[in-house]
């Protein structure tokens, strides 16, 4: 169902996500933190990777990444390619690794195992991921002292009338926290949204771990 909405708003996706600050506050808070990547060259997946928000405030923050997008939604993926197409894009649904293919040859793909220093996900994970399933996904492909971001929507009023709307329930903040000890990640932590970054504050969390 969510892929499906997803290509049904494709093209509208953007301008519906302008009105409450969603690409401001975002880009402002990624821009912010401090992540400790062991590279300079550091490889990047952004999952979940929508037109590409987050892919581009990731490459005004980490200019000699190479970075990797992937989405279900073939719609959305078609404007992210327009926008990136020096980047790598694969679609499927996260939640099951057979259903990887590059964008949009439809070759059957496979990720390596210990590769990324930085996975982030941006609310996708949070709408659609299945956690016994994507947390080891994530951690197979993560080196050794990687990083693994999620910006997840609440599970209060707001993050529930947000996936009436997207045909989601949200994963709320602590059943992420849960999710990451239980698939061996350390160093989780609880990152601050500052009020001036509202809406976000009242409608996201931000979870940061390592993989050991």
């Amino acid at each position: 169902m969510g892929k499906f909405i997803y290509d049904k708003w494709a093209r509208k996706y953007d301008n519906l996500m302008k009105h409450h600050r969603y690409f401001s506050t975002l880009k402002y808070f990624i821009k912010s933190l401090m992540l400790p990547l062991s590279h300079e060259t550091p490889h990047i997946l952004d999952l979940g990777c929508g037109t590409g928000v987050t892919t581009q405030v990731l490459k005004e923050k980490y200019p000699q990444s190479k970075i990797t997008g992937f989405d279900y939604s073939h719609e959305m993926l078609k404007i992210y390619k327009k926008r990136n197409p020096e980047i790598q894009t694969i679609t499927g649904n996260y939640n099951d690794e057979s259903s990887f293919k590059i964008f949009p040859e439809g070759k059957i793909f496979r990720f390596e195992s210990d590769h990324y220093d930085l996975v982030v996900s941006s609310t996708s994970i949070s709408e659609y991921g299945i956690p016994q399933k994507i947390f080891p996904f994530v951690y197979r492909i993560l080196k050794s002292g990687g990083l693994f971001l999620i910006i997840g929507i609440k599970d209060n009023l707001i993050g529930y009338l947000s996936g009436k709307v997207w045909h989601f329930s949200p994963l709320g903040e602590r059943t992420m926290l849960q999710s990451f000890e239980l698939s061996h990640f350390t160093q989780i932590q609880s990152l601050k949204i500052a009020w001036k970054l509202f809406p976000m504050n009242i409608m996201k969390y931000a979870v940061l771990s390592k993989k050991p």
